[in-house]
């Protein structure tokens, strides 16, 4: 426990103090496009900032939802607190923020861990909740990605969220006089909180709905067998309650992302808002109608765009990306998937169908796997298979990631 609060603070600390830039992408995609709405049109900083091409129309390719939340709140505190934003606050805010939330994934992975462990003895429970939080916390994903301002780190905070109400909320929880499943509600809600932050998170997200499908036919049977052990549910009773979770998760999801959309369009097309309501501003509203994501898509499928951003092998992501960016975890992770065969599908699933379908893009990125920060910490720790020397072979390379890129770099 020593050794966990001691990551946290050094967590806390570097988020303050240690100034390394990893990529301007945490200040162009969030800090500079909130900033301007805060700081006096004669402020020095102001007349500096920079509003990135995926934020300006007539194509707009990011939703405000991200740095809004992220950025524009915590700035929008500040100024009603009376505080004067000066430059180091504008720079230190939204990595204390992130910093504070990226806990949640500790505490998601921490319960996590012990409720799938819950059948075993308590130390032994203990012990494997502990590794889980120890691995995520040395690592320095965690120590330099997960406080800083970037999407991707956003979208890792969604996943985990995705994870715990997919472990942590029971399956056969409703609402709503049980009509409604709160799985289902909740992760369609997330699926679209996560594509507006990311048109990419689909691909992280699709392995967690095979898995609550999955989750809820063996639920059905399970309950069906309770009744008359001799029966069995029937293949269209089984297909209805997929269609019915499909129904579910997709009302929640075109809820919410309708929202998004709205806000967007209110956020980058205000004028429109302005005249009276009748047919005409209707069909301007139509005409102009914001979907970020959509228009990301767009853009990434594009060769020609991509090559402006930089092209790589297909294989980057794999060869490079992920040792560098998961060192030894990943190794583990390898390891015990193909040396032990008590591996779950979605152990495996849940981190090369993200990984195989990042692959086929031309333009890899480390950043653009942080998510699947969580499942490897979690499928790590959930292996048992880790002791001493093997977390001490976890540290090193950590260490020496986070003092070149959080102290050294710049």
């Amino acid at each position: 426990m020593k050794l966990y609060v001691a990551l946290a603070v050094l967590r806390l600390i570097a988020s303050v103090l240690f100034f390394g830039m990893i990529h301007p992408d945490e200040f162009f995609q969030s800090q500079e496009v909130m900033a301007r709405h805060i700081l006096p049109h004669d402020s020095v900083l102001r007349r500096e900032l920079f509003v990135p091409w995926e934020f300006q129309l007539p194509n707009v390719n990011r939703s405000i939802l991200f740095p809004a939340l992220v950025v524009g709140v915590p700035y929008k505190v500040l100024e009603l607190l009376g505080v004067k934003l000066t430059g180091w606050l504008l720079l230190v805010t939204p990595r204390v923020l992130l910093c504070l939330v990226s806990f949640l994934i500790d505490v998601i992975l921490y319960r996590i861990v012990g409720r799938l462990n819950r059948h075993q003895k308590l130390d032994i429970q203990q012990k494997k909740q502990m590794q889980a939080i120890l691995i995520f916390a040395s690592s320095w994903t965690t120590l330099v990605f997960m406080c800083r301002p970037f999407s991707n780190t956003f979208e890792t905070l969604v996943l985990a969220l995705c994870f715990g109400v997919l472990y942590l909320i029971h399956p056969s929880r409703r609402m709503g006089y049980g009509m409604l499943h709160v799985q289902t509600i909740l992760l369609g809600s997330l699926l679209a909180i996560g594509i507006f932050t990311r048109f990419t998170f689909p691909v992280f997200f699709f392995p967690l709905g095979v898995e609550l499908v999955r989750q809820q036919d063996t639920l059905l049977m399970i309950t069906a067998r309770k009744k008359d052990v001799m029966n069995s549910p029937s293949i269209l009773r089984r297909l209805l309650t997929t269609i019915s979770i499909l129904i579910q998760g997709f009302i929640a999801f075109v809820s919410l992302a309708a929202l998004f959309v709205v806000v967007d369009t209110l956020y980058f097309h205000p004028e429109l808002f302005t005249g009276e309501v009748d047919r005409a501003l209707f069909e301007k509203v139509a005409e102009n109608t914001v979907i970020a994501p959509y228009n990301n898509f767009l853009y990434n499928i594009q060769y020609e765009n991509l090559k402006q951003h930089g092209v790589h092998p297909r294989l980057t992501h794999l060869i490079i990306n992920m040792p560098i960016l998961f060192g030894p975890v990943f190794l583990n992770y390898l390891v015990q998937v193909l040396r032990f065969p008590d591996c779950s599908f979605f152990e495996i699933f849940s981190v090369f169908f993200p990984l195989i379908c990042l692959s086929l893009a031309p333009h890899q990125e480390l950043r653009f796997l942080l998510p699947l920060v969580v499942p490897l910490h979690l499928f790590t720790a959930l292996s048992g298979r880790n002791g001493t020397k093997r977390f001490l072979v976890v540290l090193c390379p950590c260490c020496c990631h986070f003092l070149l890129l959080r102290i050294m770099d710049q």
